[in-house]
């Protein structure tokens, strides 16, 4: 269904220089930055995939090439069977798009005139846009904010409608970046049990971008990891899961300990795992090997240095480990 050979694409930037704004406005520099640096992947019919990256990685780049409103520099993408650049319209009639970020409704007008004309633009019939709406008031409760002017809406309605209006067509693939941003807890659960239906009741092909790692743990069944232009991991979200199996996270609760003692727990800590975050008189600790005994041993090492009042040994979430493969290739 989409196919992506080789493409890279490069942006003309500025070069900016401190103290220098006079010179800076009469003779500028410029560099060509690489954002996406020769990716390739096939995404099948029905898949629903989650697409990660650092800001900066190229994400959104590639986003933009798949929806065709940037051209590759060189080698291709077929969504389709059609290039997305040279066939926007057909392009356009078969996908959906959402950017956190950026609006596709117009803010002057209520909500459903904007609807209204994306019926008009998709070319949908009264029949089909009467059940859509029904069906989308039901998972993201619009309808009591349709009359209401974009503009005048809160950043979690306004994402509501946006996520409503990308459906109107109905189309076969769907492109969310960060989807549930601004959503309160109830609205977000709402919206990922829809994009969950989406994907398996309604068999759409849905390409998934978000900072929130555990949105993708729930959702999606396969994962593309890009860094620096680059593709660094892709394949089955449980594969990459099972390959972190053996670490742990080690939650300890400690006695009040003064700075020396706090100095002498941190050296013994740093032996022994990483250090995701501290308090006062606890924290936690990553631990490569999760072994029984080597935990014990932690255990006795950090008894030592202070009495531990409470501890609690847990699997490693997929957000630790996404930051430990983002971490490995910023050192390579």
């Amino acid at each position: 269904m989409i196919e992506v050979d080789n493409i890279k694409k490069s942006f003309v930037i500025p070069v900016k220089k401190d103290g220098r704004f006079l010179k800076n406005l009469m003779r500028r520099e410029y560099i060509r930055k690489e954002a996406v640096k020769g990716i390739s992947f096939s995404i099948d019919k029905g898949e629903l995939i989650g697409y990660i990256g650092l800001n900066g990685a190229g994400k959104s780049t590639t986003i933009k090439m798949l929806c065709g409103i940037l051209k590759p520099d060189s080698g291709s993408i077929k969504v389709n069977g059609l290039d997305p650049f040279e066939n926007r319209r057909e392009n356009n009639m078969n996908m959906g798009v959402l950017f956190g970020q950026r609006g596709q409704l117009w803010t002057d007008l209520p909500v459903q005139d904007s609807f209204l004309l994306l019926k008009k633009i998709y070319n949908v019939s009264n029949e089909d846009y009467k059940k859509r709406i029904e069906f989308l008031d039901n998972e993201l409760n619009i309808g009591e904010i349709m009359k209401i002017p974009v503009r005048k809406l809160s950043l979690g309605q306004r994402m509501r409608c946006e996520f409503a209006g990308s459906l109107i067509h109905w189309p076969s693939i769907i492109y969310l970046d960060e989807p549930t941003i601004g959503l309160d807890i109830l609205t977000k659960k709402k919206a990922l049990s829809l994009i969950k239906k989406l994907n398996e009741k309604c068999g759409k092909t849905i390409i998934f971008t978000t900072h929130n790692m555990q949105d993708i743990e729930d959702l999606c069944d396969r994962v593309v990891l890009i860094d620096n232009g680059k593709i660094i991991y892709d394949g089955k979200t449980q594969k990459l899961k099972a390959s972190y199996t053996n670490q742990k996270i080690l939650s300890i609760t400690f006695d009040y300990i003064g700075n020396n003692d706090k100095e002498n727990l941190i050296k013994v800590l740093k032996k022994s795992g990483k250090i995701l975050n501290t308090c006062n008189n606890s924290l936690q600790l990553l631990i490569n090997d999760g072994k029984i005994h080597n935990m014990k041993n932690i255990l006795n090492e950090i008894n030592k240095v202070c009495e531990i009042t409470d501890y609690d040994i847990s699997s490693i979430k997929f957000e630790n480990i996404i930051e430990n493969i983002y971490t490995i290739e910023a050192k390579s």
